[in-house]
Order: structure tokens, then C-alpha cells, then sequence
């Protein structure tokens, strides 16, 4: 059989962009075809026998080939990481592993006998994953774990304590190095979930907590994908954590509700997309039926379809009891810690208690009651919340 030097052409094309060194064997091949026309049928052997090369390579995983090319390749850096730490690589999903992260899409460590802690274990997943661990990056990290126990500050040093928190992710955020570059989310059409997470080259993590420096973390079936630097805009980030997830992920920003009628603030929050959670709680200072706070910034972003809470006021507290109530005789709490106080004022369906904090004392102790040991106080009954009970702690 002749073939034409135009099919030997279209048979190496066909195969030379699966591996470079076909590749190089592919332009060889050609150049021999230029140079000597008369044979052919020789080149023909030496075509068929690229192309049986090529299905071979193309068979095997390409972490087994033996080219320098491939050899000379520099390694994920996650992986010193775990060979620092004594860890042996484990493809995916990592078989009983918990906590698996890895450092390339299919090979990673297991994390479950190595980090004590949560702000261990995403330190350990993150710089796995290939971040930088710049003193800024731990200290955001740490700080927005941290930061979960503090998302609704009551007292004076849950809310100072948030704002301090608060001061360190905005100091450091800005210095931080995403992991990717931004991606173009066209350059995939027709791919979603774990096939786009694998195309786009994202490293996967299971059971760890995705703590990123982007707005998404997403989860797809069995692991979770951090999309730090991934996306370039806001809604690109929504476009691509929806086409991950399979969800609606787009956001809007909160209105700003406090101060308003619950009518319209329920449906400035419904207008904008959201559902709405209605607390009720009794304020001396917000006339009844008013918003007194709202959970869910105002003017940042949140989920569209998401459930967003407001507190309206009731009014002030009742200090009337019902004719029919029975009095009862106010015990002396001064001395307990807080939480025997709590418990004692819960037992007898008294209002509050509320706290009041000293400078300098013990945080725990009470070191002033009102209503005064041995008052006549009153349970709730009714619309009636009991007889309101303010403890200092100190």
C-alpha cells in the first residue's frame, strides 16, 4: 500500500498533541517524509509504529512515564509538605480517610492522625493545596475560624472581641496570594460539577473545612473545592459555584430594614429576593411592632432565596403582673457564678437575666442583684415575661 505524504500529515496531527514526546517523535517522522519521498512505505512502518507508541502512552496515567521530559517536571509543591510530615500519598478518595486534602486533583494526603485541631487542619489542607503560607495567611485563617464563635456578639466582650477579630481579616486579606489565577468559566461549556472541577484543574479537599480567601467554598458530592482567585468578579464567583454545585447560588445585596415597620421591612427583604425570619423580642427603646436589629448585614451580600432574620419589638416590658399571680421571693444570687444565676432565675420564669460586666473583676461572679434578695418577684404569666432581673458580673 502507498500513502500519500498527506495522510502520513493527518495521522500524526491526530495523536502528536497527547504527549510531548510524541510529539518530537511525530516532527521527526514528518521531517523524514520532506527530505526522502521514495520511501514511504518505509515511513508508513515508522507512522504505525508512533501511533502504537502514542495509544500506549496515552493508556497509562501520566505520573508513570519515564521521559526526562516528565521526570524534570517540578512537583506539586503540596507534596514535600506531606513527605515533611511522614505521609505516604493517597489517591482519591482516600478509602476511610476522614480528612483527605489533596495536592494534585487525584493525590493527597490523609489528614485524620496529623492535626489536632480545626485551625490546624486548614492550615495543614491549605498550604497542601499549594497556598503560601505567609504570616498573613495565618493570621487571617486562624482569625476567621475563630471568628464563628463570635458572629453574633452580645456582651461587651463578645462585641469587642468580634471587632478585633474583624480588624485582623481586613488587615490581612488584602495580602493575601490566591491560589489560582482567575479562570474563565466560557472556557468549559457544557461541563458542571466534578467534571469542571477536574478540567479547570481545582484541588479537591473531604471533611476538611474550606476556609478560602474568595466568597465560595463548594461543596460537589464527596469534596469541597475552595475557589480562592478562581473567578474575577463577584458574579463570575456565583456563576461558577452554581455550575459546581448545581444550585442557584446567586446573591443580592441586604436592605437596610432597622428602624422600619415590620409590613415594610418584610417586604424590602422580600423584594430583594430573600426570605424572612421574624424574632420578637420587648425594647424600651423601639416602639412596638418596629425592626430593633436585623441578622444579615445590611448592604452586603447574602444568597438570594436565603433566610434572613429580623428582631421587632414588642414594646416595653411589662412590670404589671396579672391580679392572680403569685409573688415570689427574690433569692439571693450575689457570690454564685453567672450560670448558677441563670439557672436559679430560669427556675423561678423571672425575665432576663441581664448582664451588666465590670472592669477589672472576675468575669463570672455576681456582685450585684436588682431586684434586691428578698423582694416580691413574679413569674411569666400570660403576656406578662416575669419581673425583669438585671445581675452585674465582676
Amino acid at each position: 500500500m502507498i500513502v500519500d505524504e498527506e495522510t502520513i500529515r493527518r495521522t500524526l496531527d491526530q495523536y502528536q498533541g497527547r504527549m510531548t514526546v510524541d510529539a518530537q517523535l511525530a516532527d521527526a517522522v514528518k521531517s523524514r517524509v520532506r527530505s526522502d519521498r521514495r520511501k514511504r512505505l518505509a515511513v508508513m512502518g515508522g507512522v504505525m509504529s508512533a501511533v502504537v507508541l502514542v495509544g500506549a502512552a496515552v493508556a497509562l496515567d501520566a505520573r508513570t512515564s519515564t521521559s526526562d521530559e516528565v521526570a524534570s517536571q517540578v512537583e506539586p509543591p503540596g507534596k514535600a509538605v506531606g513527605e515533611r510530615l511522614g505521609l505516604e500519598p493517597v489517591a482519591f478518595p482516600g478509602d476511610g480517610c476522614k480528612q483527605w486534602v489533596g495536592y494534585e486533583h487525584d493525590w493527597g494526603y490523609c489528614l485524620d492522625s496529623v492535626a489536632v485541631d480545626e485551625t490546624e487542619l486548614v492550615l495543614l489542607s491549605q498550604e497542601i493545596m499549594g497556598y503560601q503560607m505567609t504570616d498573613a495567611r495565618v493570621a487571617y485563617v486562624t482569625a476567621i475560624i475563630e471568628a464563628r464563635d463570635y458572629w453574633r456578639p452580645e456582651t461587651p466582650e463578645e462585641k469587642a472581641k468580634a471587632a478585633e477579630l474583624e480588624a485582623i481579616l481586613d488587615e490581612n486579606k488584602p495580602l493575601l496570594d490566591p491560589l489560582y489565577a482567575p479562570i474563565a468559566l466560557g472556557n468549559f461549556e457544557g461541563l458542571a460539577g466534578e467534571s469542571l472541577a477536574e478540567a479547570a484543574g481545582l484541588i479537591p479537599t473531604k471533611g476538611i473545612p474550606t476556609v478560602g480567601t474568595g466568597a465560595w467554598g463548594i461543596e460537589v458530592g464527596e469534596v469541597s473545592y475552595d475557589l480562592d482567585g478562581v473567578y474575577a468578579s463577584d458574579q463570575a464567583g456565583e456563576e461558577w459555584a452554581s455550575r459546581l454545585s448545581g444550585r442557584d447560588l446567586r446573591t443580592a445585596s441586604v436592605p437596610d430594614v432597622v428602624g422600619l415597620p415590620e409590613a415594610e421591612a418584610v417586604s424590602a427583604l422580600e423584594s430583594a429576593g430573600f426570605e424572612v425570619e421574624i424574632s420578637r423580642e420587648y425594647s424600651s427603646d423601639v416602639a412596638e411592632g418596629v425592626v430593633v436589629t436585623q441578622f444579615g448585614r445590611a448592604r452586603q451580600k447574602a444568597m438570594l432565596f436565603s433566610p434572613l432574620e429580623i428582631l421587632v419589638s414588642k414594646g416595653p416590658v411589662p412590670t404589671t403582673p396579672p391580679p392572680s399571680a403569685p409573688a415570689i421571693t427574690m433569692p439571693d444570687l450575689v457570690g454564685l457564678t453567672r450560670q448558677e444565676a441563670e439557672d436559679a432565675i430560669r427556675r423561678l420564669n423571672l425575665y432576663g437575666p441581664f448582664m451588666k460586666y465590670t472592669v477589672g473583676g472576675n468575669p463570672t461572679t455576681v456582685i450585684r442583684q436588682e431586684p434586691a434578695a428578698g423582694t416580691d418577684v413574679y413569674g411569666s404569666m400570660g403576656d406578662f415575661p416575669g419581673t425583669m432581673v438585671n445581675l452585674w458580673i465582676g
